[in-house]
């Protein structure tokens, strides 16, 4: 949850519990005019609300989200699950690195879609039985498997470094020595995205390819001629994230 969300469900809250409080509909506490104990606990009460208000506005707004940690990589194992990990990030305070991360989400989703479309074509040709089946659902997972990794080596980096701090830092400090070392830093996870942007787009390119030979597949002895799927096959096997 931002900053925003939080400030609108703290603030938000109190007022509706000052509203039950004090309005007449609900309790009607009067701060004047009760007994002694009623204008006591609204005494008390003002007081409270004051230092609620004050504290949970000071903590939202000035101080430090606790330290990122490392995601576990069991949380890496679906395109559903690192689409959820990419919100996540992006739903964070930091904003440096959303444009690129959310080219990265919809590239996984997009996945997900050719994955559909590639499993119906290879229904209408062969039984789920099938080797052939088999081994093309095979090619698929481990295109798959390399967009789950690449998202994991993406978001481990990222987490491992202080946005928030930079971006501050950034927008604050004169230009000097360590505001452009810190400029360069940042250019560089900039960079590492850029590249894995670019890789995982050649990987949905090279499966809209095989797509294609595939719904002109007539004879599933060419299936093993397929250029598009053994330019997969070779990419799978020079992925040096493929473990």
């Amino acid at each position: 949850m931002n900053r925003v969300a939080k400030l609108a469900v703290l603030n938000g809250s109190l007022s509706l519990l000052n509203i039950i409080i004090f309005s007449r509909a609900f309790i009607g506490l009067e701060m004047f005019g009760q007994s002694a104990l009623a204008t006591a606990f609204g005494v008390m009460w003002i007081f409270l609300t004051i230092a609620v208000f004050l504290y949970g506005n000071y903590r939202i707004l000035y101080t430090a989200p606790p330290p990122p940690q490392k995601i576990a990589n069991s949380r890496f194992e679906t395109l559903e699950s690192c689409v959820v990990l990419l919100t996540e990030y992006i739903n964070r305070e930091g904003k440096v690195f959303d444009s690129s991360l959310q080219s990265m989400k919809n590239q996984l989703e997009r996945m997900l879609r050719k994955e559909r479309t590639i499993t119906d074509i290879l229904l209408q040709k062969f039984q789920a039985t099938e080797l052939s089946f088999m081994k093309f659902q095979g090619q698929i997972n481990a295109v798959k498997k390399i967009l789950c990794l690449n998202t994991r080596s993406v978001l481990n980096r990222l987490y491992a470094f202080d946005e928030n701090e930079y971006e501050k830092s950034l927008s604050t400090q004169p230009a000097g020595r360590h505001t452009e070392a810190k400029r360069a830093l940042m250019n560089e996870y900039r960079d590492f995205l850029t590249q894995t942007i670019d890789y995982n787009e050649d990987i949905l390119l090279k499966t809209d390819r095989l797509i294609l030979e595939l719904s002109k597949l007539n004879d599933p002895e060419e299936l093993n001629n397929m250029d598009a799927l053994q330019e997969i096959d070779a990419l799978i096997k020079n992925t040096k994230w493929y473990k």
